[in-house]
């Protein structure tokens, strides 16, 4: 299992895939935890496509998924490798300036001198 966070910043439709009803929907975050913004692509599959609806576009989220590979041979006999980032559970972090926000509306703004020691 890995896992990752970041700023959402697309959602695709759900499309579907194949023959068999098989449905998928990608959507795309930021992570800006590194020296270089990441862009990266997850993947939802079938029952769990509509995981992604309640996030808001630019919401921080942790994505915990799994890494999937498999091999494709095109027609010129040459065996490609596809890697996906299957998604399966996504939570809210909440925005830094919401979670600031709050914490600020909640704390009791005290006379430094009046402390209780």
């Amino acid at each position: 299992m890995f896992k990752l966070q970041g700023k959402l910043i697309r959602k695709n439709d759900t499309r579907q895939v194949g023959k068999n009803n098989f449905e998928v929907r990608e959507f795309v975050i930021e992570d800006s935890s590194g020296q270089y913004p990441q862009i990266i692509q997850f993947q939802l599959s079938t029952d769990k496509c509509a995981l992604i609806d309640s996030f808001k576009l630019g919401e921080d989220i942790e994505v915990k998924f799994n890494l999937r590979g498999r091999e494709w041979v095109n027609p010129q006999s040459e065996t490609k490798v596809f890697n996906t980032l299957e998604a399966w559970q996504i939570t809210s972090m909440g925005s830094p300036e919401a979670m600031a926000s709050s914490l600020e509306s909640s704390s009791d703004v005290t006379n430094p001198d009046d402390l209780p020691f």
